[in-house]
């Protein structure tokens, strides 16, 4: 295994930092653009977290899905932002139940 310094000035992180210069972007979007795996892209925004390079900026979905991450432009902007509680089951019921009823009304 590398050492964990050498690995922020490898190719594959030169590559992650400039694709999310160009905004953020989920895991797999990053290994796409980026041409690794998921288990070694984890481990690259792992490492550039903990370096402050990259934070996660937003969730996919309200419930907390896929983290969305971002560059760190300024000293501000280091944290991560705190990850959405899950909705409960009721809660889940109702938003179906809506988007259901949405759905028969625009067939009418």
């Amino acid at each position: 295994m590398s050492n964990p310094i050498r690995r922020l000035y490898r190719p594959e992180m030169k590559l992650l930092l400039r694709d999310l210069e160009h905004g953020p972007a989920n895991i797999h979007d990053l290994c796409a653009a980026v041409g690794i795996g998921l288990s070694a892209m984890y481990r690259y925004l792992k490492l550039a977290r903990a370096a402050g390079r990259v934070r996660i900026c937003d969730y996919e979905s309200a419930r907390g899905g896929r983290p969305v991450y971002d560059l760190v432009r300024n000293v501000q902007q280091r944290r991560d932002v705190p990850r959405p509680e899950p909705l409960t089951g009721t809660q889940q019921k109702r938003q179906w139940r809506a988007k259901q009823k949405a759905k028969n009304e625009t067939r009418i």
